[in-house]
């Protein structure tokens, strides 16, 4: 806050005569003090309004931190959560999805999908000096690749590499010391990505293709009896709303997959958005308290009653999106007697074995047509953070009202300074003016002696 006027600014104290005993100076500082009044009252406001508006900067960090928690809980995924015991992860991995129920299943994984490998018949005793053709073009998949020069094995490999939408990779290979051969490489496995080389390249030594190094093969699992082929290693649904990923072949092995839930997840999810309501609370709290004591608080504005209503409200509401769960105090959250939200991981998970998690992800999040709690609790929210919401709206009118009074206090400062300025002057004019009269008054009575000595 800035200084009141006082009269010692820089237009300097009066300087007296010496020769009458008034004492401008204290007469300047006590009506500049009086004149100053309303300064001063400005600059109270403007202090008050700055620390609201810091109490305003702290609300929206709690708010921040509430939405952020609420926001993960709406989410259709946020209670996803499943644990997977193998008997062989370095052949099998399984990754599980929201619908991924519980269950074991038995899997033999019979074949790999491989890529086609082909190599070329004819081998060189360099890569990068014989010239293998001089012209000509290479047909394989489908995609063409054409030669306009003399072209080593390399430069074949690199033209090939170099063709748009070719299905295959070429690298040359030094198959046996001295001997180098061109293998064709195709870039995705499955039988329905073998290629076929159609060989129409010209001059110089050329270049044969022999029979598959390897053929491009799906692979094949067998998921509790049920075999499954697939073009990748990666089988989408092989079990429900997951899948997986193979990696080693074995007919002769069975491997033991179990999926259970997992609600650490789930549960510290909850956990955060508890944390996150109390902090909040305790804050309203701490304002209501300031109100009490008649120290800065923002509790006349009502956006903290309002706040603190709607999301009680919203929390013990309850959502018709499940048919199994329709109030949070059924899967273990609610309030204590002292207002505070409360969370029992024990009657959480009771709910869940006693249904499912998807239950109570759907009473969460809601089924697409009726929203969910938290939904709901995230709408309540968005009334009050974000830009155009309640608090930022207060932040708006309280930085406007700073800038007024900022204008305000600088213009009164500047009226002040002015009139100090005019009333030293004043002042120090009187001051003379009684100087002068006295030493006259002093001259008549030193005159009026020396004539009585006569």
């Amino acid at each position: 806050m800035s200084s009141p006027i006082s009269s010692t600014s820089a237009s300097g104290p009066i300087t007296l005569s010496g020769f009458n005993n008034i004492d401008f100076n204290s007469i300047l500082q006590a009506m500049m003090q009086q004149a100053s009044i309303p300064l001063t009252n400005l600059q109270s406001q403007q202090q008050t309004l700055q620390s609201q508006n810091s109490i305003y900067s702290s609300l929206a960090g709690q708010l921040g931190t509430l939405e952020t928690a609420a926001a993960a809980l709406k989410s259709s995924t946020s209670l996803s959560g499943t644990s997977v015991t193998n008997t062989d992860p370095t052949a099998v991995s399984v990754s599980t999805g929201t619908t991924t129920p519980q269950g074991s299943y038995s899997i033999v994984v019979g074949a790999l999908a491989q890529a086609q490998v082909t190599a070329s018949s004819t081998t060189y005793a360099d890569s990068d000096t014989t010239v293998v053709a001089s012209g000509g073009s290479l047909t394989i998949g489908g995609a063409t690749v054409t030669l306009t020069g003399n072209t080593t094995l390399q430069g074949l490999a690199d033209a090939i590499n170099g063709t748009a939408n070719i299905p295959v990779t070429a690298s040359v290979v030094q198959g046996t010391p001295g001997q180098y051969e061109l293998v064709l490489t195709g870039t995705q496995t499955g039988t329905t990505n073998a290629f076929a080389i159609t060989n129409n390249l010209t001059g110089g030594a050329g270049i044969t293709f022999g029979a598959n190094a390897q053929d491009a093969a799906n692979a094949s699992v067998t998921v509790n009896g049920l075999t499954i082929t697939s073009a990748t290693n990666t089988i989408a649904n092989a079990i429900p709303g997951g899948s997986l990923t193979v990696s080693k072949a074995d007919p002769a092995t069975t491997i033991s997959v179990t999926v259970n839930q997992d609600t650490t997840a789930a549960k510290s999810a909850i956990q955060s958005f508890v944390t996150a309501y109390n902090n909040l609370e305790s804050f309203i709290n701490s304002q209501q308290q300031a109100s009490l004591n008649n120290t800065t608080n923002i509790m006349n504005d009502g956006v903290l009653r309002g706040l603190s209503s709607s999301l009680r409200a919203a929390i013990g509401g309850s959502s018709s999106a499940d048919s199994t769960f329709q109030y949070l105090s059924q899967v273990g959250i609610g309030f204590d007697s002292s207002g505070n939200l409360t969370f029992d991981g024990g009657a959480f998970d009771t709910a869940v074995a006693s249904s499912s998690l998807s239950h109570v992800q759907t009473m969460f999040s809601g089924n697409g047509t009726t929203d969910g709690i938290f939904t709901s609790i995230d709408n309540v929210l968005s009334d009050y953070v974000g830009s155009g919401g309640l608090v930022a709206n207060q932040q708006t009118n309280i930085t406007n009202e700073l800038s007024s009074l900022a204008t305000q206090i600088s213009n009164m400062q500047s009226q002040l300074a002015i009139q100090q300025q005019s009333l030293q002057q004043q002042f120090t004019a009187a001051d003379s003016a009684i100087s002068a009269l006295n030493q006259q008054g002093s001259s008549l009575s030193s005159l009026n002696s020396g004539y009585s000595l006569y």
